[in-house]
């Protein structure tokens, strides 16, 4: 399984046991067939592009990677969200990772205290049988900041396993879940 890496700085700000949606839409203006990152940090130290898909700045960037595209909508039933999905991946015969961010925040401004919270659909056509992030919560856009990940693995012909990260230990989760 190629590795791709999504970046999303989302927060929550804890009420007593309540917590509030901080950021929703964040592909809102996108159709199916569009390029997802609008730009990409080329500089470590550049300006935090805010509200905005960037691709993430990497010392050694991959080449023939290219930013992730906008995939036909995904829905629920039960699930009040639905809308454009992502659709990750590289064009055949490029091996890599690569790294697209949504910041929230501009520089020097940080979510640090309260709840966190992620919450979207996945569709998984090709999993390997590693675990495999395919979103964390992140200061930085240029890595090594990440404090908490979400990731998915194969378990058998059939079924997909998840784990969750938070900072450097990892949990994965007793169950498999069918891939449909």
């Amino acid at each position: 399984m190629k590795k791709v890496f999504v970046s999303i700085a989302l927060a929550a700000v804890a009420l007593g046991s309540q917590a509030q949606i901080v950021k929703n839409d964040l592909l809102k203006g996108y159709k199916e067939g569009d390029v997802l990152e609008k730009t990409v940090y080329n500089d470590k130290r550049a300006p935090i592009n805010v509200d905005t898909w960037c691709g993430g700045f990497t010392s050694k960037p991959v080449e023939g990677s290219v930013s992730p595209t906008i995939g036909k909508a995904l829905t629920y039933e039960g699930y009040s969200e639905a809308g454009p999905s992502i659709t990750l991946g590289f064009p055949q015969g490029v091996k890599g990772s690569r790294v697209s961010v949504y910041s929230l925040v501009e520089s020097g401004k940080v979510y640090s205290k309260g709840t966190y919270y992620i919450a979207c659909l996945a569709n998984f056509s090709k999993v390997g049988t590693n675990l495999a992030d395919f979103l964390a919560a992140s200061a930085s856009y240029v890595g090594g900041g990440n404090r908490g990940q979400v990731y998915v693995r194969r378990e058998g012909n059939d079924k997909i396993k998840f784990a969750v990260g938070l900072l450097k230990e990892r949990a994965e989760a007793p169950m498999a879940y069918d891939y449909h």
